[in-house]
C-alpha cells in the first residue's frame, strides 16, 4: 500500500475527533485512485492476506470503486 499511496499514510493525527475524521476522509478521497490502482494490482491481488480474507477484500474493492465513495 505505501508505494501506491505515493509514500503518504492514509491516517493523519488532529487535534480533536472532528479533525481526525476529516482529515482522514480527506486523505482517502485524495488517494482514491491510488488505491482502485493498487486493488487492481496482480501484486495485490495475489497476496496471502488477501487471499486468506477474500470476502473482505472483495467488500474493500467494492467499497473503493462505487459511485458513493
Amino acid at each position: 500500500m505505501w508505494d501506491y499511496m505515493k509514500k503518504k499514510d492514509l491516517v493523519r493525527p488532529g487535534i480533536t475527533r472532528f479533525d481526525a475524521s476529516f482529515l482522514t476522509l480527506s486523505s482517502l478521497l485524495e488517494k482514491k485512485e491510488n488505491m482502485i490502482v493498487m486493488f487492481n494490482s496482480l501484486e495485490y491481488v495475489n497476496m496471502k492476506f488477501v487471499s486468506d480474507a477474500r470476502r473482505k477484500a472483495e467488500v474493500a474493492n467494492a467499497t473503493v470503486v462505487s459511485e458513493s465513495f
